[in-house]
């Protein structure tokens, strides 16, 4: 190389490494990702006092139950709740859960939701207080908080990346745990359905596209219903599985049949055969009430059997959706609206 070539690459070097300027700092390392499946995980079992969950996308893949649901909710009424709720329809959540606690219910959505557009929701039926990222990541891994009052209740929506959210009514609280849980963060605390009595009964009903759990001893009317069993319960769960009709439309139609489980947790080895017989006489006067003539519970599909397995008394019920739908639609019609606006 020639004097001045050399000369040359030295001013050049010079010139870069004055401009390069300090180091850039490391990235921060990336967040784990968020822990949303079942959405179930993300409900505090301090304070429960019920707790459904359901897969509504298996449950209206069931063309029985499709046809059967639309006698007690219209899909115009679907519709509408999803355009309220920037986009979140029913029917076609991969998971959803409501949990209600002293003072407040929350509801979980489990698929794919679109953050704007749940954002843009609450903002038009709410007067916002207030927004905060709870947790800043990737598309999938922020957490995103907006609260405020809608009518006279305090509400609050979190959105979980773009795979789930979450709808709190009433006193703040449980939702924070649900981000807490989420993110791995709330070591000392359990979810719902992994703490006592509701771990035992989610084992003893099993996988069901729809359950719903509740820790006794129950007081009042409740306390009374079933023979008085519930008074002397730590819990009871109810599972619902569909059954399918025929292949053919009008089987469909007329076939579909709801298998129910009924499990109520207690002390019955003390006298198995007095409770389990009690619960077979309550589940009869369930089924010729008036209310389970109008839903054609008086004509079961099979008839019910009562059993006790490890301490646990258990009840499976069939009975043919179409009735069961009819009746509910008879007796509750005027509600329905309701329900589904709230």
């Amino acid at each position: 190389m020639t004097p001045r070539r050399l000369a040359a690459a030295v001013f050049a070097a010079a010139l870069t490494a004055c401009g390069a300027g300090p180091a850039a700092p490391p990235s921060p390392p990336a967040l784990p990702p968020l822990h949303l499946a079942p959405v179930t995980d993300l409900a505090p079992a301090a304070g429960l006092a019920w707790l459904v969950d359901a897969r509504p996308r298996e449950l209206f893949a069931h063309p029985e139950l499709v046809i059967a649901a639309r006698v007690l909710f219209a899909d115009a009424r679907f519709d509408a709740f999803a355009e309220r709720h920037g986009g979140i329809d029913l029917r076609r959540l991969d998971e959803a859960a409501i949990a209600a606690y002293p003072g407040a219910t929350l509801f979980l959505a489990g698929g794919f939701v679109d953050p704007a557009k749940v954002e843009a929701a609450f903002v038009r039926r709410a007067r916002i207080d207030g927004r905060a990222i709870d947790r800043k990541s990737d598309p999938l891994g922020t957490i995103v908080r907006s609260w405020g009052t809608v009518t006279t209740e305090r509400e609050q929506v979190a959105v979980f990346g773009r795979r789930a959210a979450a709808l709190e009514i009433g006193r703040f609280g449980p939702l924070r745990a649900a981000e807490l849980f989420a993110e791995g963060r709330l070591k000392k605390a359990s979810p719902a359905l992994r703490a006592h009595p509701f771990a035992e009964l989610a084992d003893t009903v099993g996988d069901a596209p729809i359950r719903a759990f509740a820790p006794g001893p129950f007081e009042g009317e409740w306390g009374r219903a079933l023979g008085g069993l519930l008074a002397a319960s730590t819990g009871v769960a109810v599972a619902v599985r569909i059954v399918p009709g025929g292949g053919a439309a009008n089987e469909a139609a007329e076939g579909g049949r709801a298998q129910i489980t009924i499990a109520i947790l207690g002390l019955w080895t003390r006298d198995p055969e007095a409770a389990r017989s009690r619960l077979a006489a309550a589940l009869h006067t369930v089924a010729e009430s008036s209310l389970g003539k109008l839903c054609g519970l008086d004509h079961p599909a099979v008839e019910p059997t009562v059993r006790i397995s490890e301490g646990t008394l258990i009840a499976d019920v069939t009975v043919a959706l179409l009735p069961l739908f009819r009746g509910l639609n008879a007796a509750t019609g005027a509600s329905v609206d309701d329900i589904l606006t709230y």
